[in-house]
């Protein structure tokens, strides 16, 4: 079967094999359950073949599947502090990444209703290329950067600098799924060149976006929800 990823705003997740070998360690908290035989984790407590697996952020490890597949979920850690582990009698369906730990951790995940003032920052936000500054924002919309940054944080879940990169990489996601290249994609989701975005990727998630976005092997798509 081919492999699945699919994005929202705060949230990923991934069905099939990986392997990433090299020790890495990355922002988003980490969900990972096995569709069959174990799968090998290395990290502080040493190499375990475990059936599933719940990783704080930044935890240096690694995970091979060996070439079976897995289900990763991945998340802001403001989004939902997650228990240590998880009671998954089955597997659950491929869905919305954030509907998806709702289920697995047994509460919502954070949700408010939208306010005007914050929606006018990410269109303000989405409408620049390159570097976005706080201190321009909050000025647009009458408060200090630091009240932005505490109000942003508790209406969204997410700090504004991280909402950026996630917007930024579902922008990318929208672009490829309707034809364009890597680097054309890129570009015309903020981000300053393919090296950019990969790197970027790479810091968030622990693997290079040319990895994911230039392989056949893989499906992405953007969950409609968020």
């Amino acid at each position: 079967m081919k492999a699945q990823l699919r994005l929202c705003r705060g949230a990923m997740v991934y069905l099939g094999p990986i392997a990433d070998n090299r020790p890495h360690r990355h922002h988003a908290s980490q969900i990972v359950l096995s569709t069959g035989a174990p799968f090998v984790l290395r990290d502080a407590r040493g190499t375990r073949r475990l059936q599933q697996a719940v990783l704080p952020p930044d935890t240096l490890h690694a995970i091979d599947s060996e070439g079976a597949g897995v289900l990763v979920l991945l998340f802001e850690p403001s989004t939902l502090t997650t228990a240590e582990s998880l009671d998954v009698p089955t597997l659950p369906a491929l869905d919305c990444p954030l509907r998806l730990l709702e289920r697995l951790a047994g509460r919502p995940a954070l949700g408010v209703a939208p306010d005007a003032r914050l929606e006018r920052v990410k269109a303000l936000a989405r409408a620049q290329e390159g570097t976005v500054r706080l201190a321009d924002l909050a000025k647009a919309i009458d408060l200090s950067p630091g009240r932005l940054t505490h109000v942003f944080t508790q209406r969204e879940g997410i700090p504004f600098k991280r909402w950026l990169l996630w917007d930024r990489l579902l922008r990318t996601v929208d672009q490829l799924c309707a034809g364009a290249d890597l680097t054309t994609a890129a570009h015309a989701a903020g981000f300053a060149d393919s090296a950019h975005l990969s790197r970027s990727f790479r810091a968030h998630f622990g693997i290079p976006a040319s990895r994911i976005f230039r392989s056949r092997s893989v499906q992405v798509s953007r969950c409609a929800q968020h």
